[in-house]
């Protein structure tokens, strides 16, 4: 099983370690987006009144000091994008919820306990699970998917640009015409 870590697909860049280092950025990256998310919808019950202070160091800084958090790239937000669709499309809902039990850092007695397997045969289910993402992301149907959506966002691109051309010529803006 090993030997499958350092396969042929090394040199296309994505191996099963690349998909495990991406699994744990998604994980990151959707805790990022979910941090940097203004709330929604109606505000809760609350009083306008301040909390008070009740301890010493509430009121000196002696706390933990918790850092900001800052949003997530655009690039990370596309290689969420890619992992998501490799999940979703690759894997069955156990192998699922394996992968996203490593990438959230779960310990494997505690995925053993829960899956009721091995720890052994835990680590070969999600190593063979990581090269069926691998195997996803390198096939002809996830470039075809891929392609689809490029010509979908180039077509809403057009249809956008249009839509501003016609906005312009219905505010008296009228195309150079050099025959008048």
């Amino acid at each position: 099983m090993r030997a499958m870590i350092h396969d042929r697909r090394a040199r296309f860049g994505l191996t099963e370690v690349r998909m495990a280092e991406l699994l744990e950025e998604a994980v990151d990256t959707l805790w990022r987006i979910q941090c940097t998310q203004p709330e929604e919808g109606p505000s809760a019950f609350r009083s306008a009144m301040p909390i008070p202070l009740r301890q010493v160091h509430e009121g000196y800084g002696w706390h933990r000091a918790r850092p900001s958090v800052a949003p997530p790239s655009a690039a990370a937000i596309d290689r969420l994008d890619l992992v998501l669709r490799c999940v979703a499309a690759a894997l069955d809902p156990d192998n699922r919820l394996l992968v996203w039990m490593r990438a959230y850092g779960v310990r494997w007695k505690r995925i053993e306990h829960q899956l009721g397997r091995g720890r052994h045969a835990l680590w070969r289910q999600w190593i063979i699970a990581l090269h069926r993402m691998c195997s996803y992301a390198q096939s002809k149907a996830y470039a075809r998917v891929m392609a689809q959506q490029k010509t979908t966002q180039q077509i809403d691109g057009k249809r956008a640009s249009s839509v501003t051309r016609s906005a312009g010529r219905a505010n008296g803006a009228t195309p150079s015409n050099p025959e008048t």
